[in-house]
């Protein structure tokens, strides 16, 4: 509503303040890495002591372990004490350990038929499946029909077990 409006003086600048942050994101990266350098120094390995290391003994061959077993079943002679079934699941776990461990598979978590048909299946040079069959079927018979066989019968399977370990 002015008749002869005028254009006012030019205002001299204005004073803005705008925050800065840099230097606080600057420090704050800086700390950030601090702490991942310090957590991954944390979680590495520890180092070995010189003097706690020690060479381990080379493993032990198959036949080896399951001879000894047989020959602590014989030491322990469970037969006299009329512990039928310990002796013939003890024999047989040490023949299914060592077909298991000679063979590369686990053996013992198979039933008899599984096993055989898994043999089949592999070159397996000395091992007869056969006498291996005839000994696990007996073996079977005793630790689940709970049949009674005579002391012949208990020989032979020992008998048949290191025939199948040595060959």
């Amino acid at each position: 509503g002015v008749d002869q409006p005028q254009p006012r003086d030019v205002a001299a600048p204005v004073q803005v303040r705008v925050p800065d942050f840099r230097l606080l994101v600057w420090a704050g990266l800086l700390a950030l890495l601090l702490g991942l350098s310090l957590g991954l120094w944390r979680l590495r390995p520890p180092e070995a002591p010189e003097g706690r290391l020690e060479e381990l003994p080379p493993p032990r061959l198959a036949h080896e372990v399951a001879l000894e077993k047989l020959q602590a079943v014989i030491a322990e002679d469970l037969l006299r004490q009329g512990r039928l079934h310990e002796y013939y699941v003890r024999v047989s776990e040490a023949v299914r350990e060592y077909i298991g461990n000679r063979y590369g598979f686990f053996a013992l978590d198979r039933t008899t038929r599984e096993l055989l048909e898994e043999l089949r299946d592999r070159i397996t040079p000395g091992l007869d499946l056969g006498q291996l069959s005839q000994l696990l079927q007996q073996a079977d018979h005793v630790k689940f029909a709970r049949s009674q066989p005579g002391d012949a019968s208990c020989s032979s399977v020992m008998n048949t077990a290191f025939q199948i370990i040595e060959a």
